[in-house]
């Protein structure tokens, strides 16, 4: 049986019996402490849920409990956490695609228009339905997307710095650009060999407000003038080791670089190609099978 975030077993014996007390003590109530587990079991997991077995993970078995898990439920479908999807007489509930996608508690994804209130100090990144990837629903885009948010929000301390400029290799969408701009940097360019996902990425580009900060070129990685403040690759592991020297010589010195869409099996061969002399591994973090790395290139 799959708990929350690998915690296994001792996540249900902790929980199980103060359930109502944990959920009364949690700032929004019963019903966030449900929305915010219910959220964590299925969002990381590679498995479908049904309710029925979100029920017994959580060990919901009162009458009141299932009140409250139902409105939980129906409280992340409305906002477009998750959705219902219907496969060979099952019901199951998945991570939504359709709507709003959240990264974490200061970031999210949604559709263009969708009615959505963010909280305060809440950034939210509108992205047009299209064939580029990045959409959120893929364990690679959202590692990317967390390595940014770390290294934007607390890792480098960037909003000291007057100009800071991020590079996006194999952009897609343009959703990891859009999202380090919206975070703070200043600066962005994405790259992109598709012609399709350059389309779609400046169509999302237009629909944030942000083409005076972001550009999209088809220029490779090897063309581009650095260094850039940020480099992030959301990209498959043969491609990743190939442009390894590429992206260390486009990065600043006390810059980052995010690297995701590697196996847990390929990252030390990946980060290998890194030297520590020259690169320090900030965090490394597995979702679904796959991993994203946040290194710092030392400033000396």
């Amino acid at each position: 049986m799959n708990f929350p975030c690998g915690t296994g077993s001792s996540w249900k014996k902790k929980h199980a019996g103060n359930r109502v007390n944990a959920g009364n003590e949690h700032t929004g109530g019963e019903d966030d402490f449900f929305k915010s587990r219910i959220r964590r079991l299925i969002v990381h997991s590679p498995k479908r849920w049904t309710p029925a077995d979100v029920a017994k993970t959580l060990n919901v078995g009162r009458p009141r409990e299932r009140r409250v898990l139902r409105r939980a439920v129906r409280a992340l479908i409305n906002e477009g956490t998750l959705q219902y999807t219907y496969r060979m007489g099952c019901s199951f509930l998945e991570p939504s695609v359709q709507g709003l996608v959240r990264i974490s508690k200061g970031l999210v994804l949604t559709p263009p228009r969708f009615n959505y209130s963010p909280q305060p100090g809440e950034i939210v990144v509108s992205l047009a339905q299209g064939s580029a990837f990045g959409a959120g629903d893929h364990a690679s885009t959202r590692l990317a997307l967390a390595g940014i948010e770390a290294a934007v929000r607390t890792a480098f301390g960037w909003h000291h710095r007057e100009k800071t400029r991020v590079l996006d290799i194999g952009t897609g969408n343009g959703v990891l650009m859009i999202a380090a701009v919206r975070l703070g940097m200043t600066f962005a360019l994405g790259i992109d060999t598709d012609p399709c996902a350059r389309f779609e990425a400046r169509e999302n580009v237009r629909i944030n407000g942000l083409e005076d900060r972001i550009r999209v070129s088809e220029k490779p990685a090897d063309a581009q003038c650095g260094p850039f403040s940020l480099v992030a690759a959301n990209l498959r592991f043969p491609t990743l080791v190939s442009m390894a020297p590429t992206i260390q010589s486009l990065t600043e010195k006390g810059g980052g670089v995010i690297l995701s869409g590697v196996r847990e099996g390929e990252i030390r061969r990946l980060v290998d190609r890194y030297p520590p002399e020259v690169f320090s591994r900030l965090w490394v973090r597995c979702d679904q099978g796959w991993c994203g790395i946040l290194l710092m290139k030392k400033a000396q």
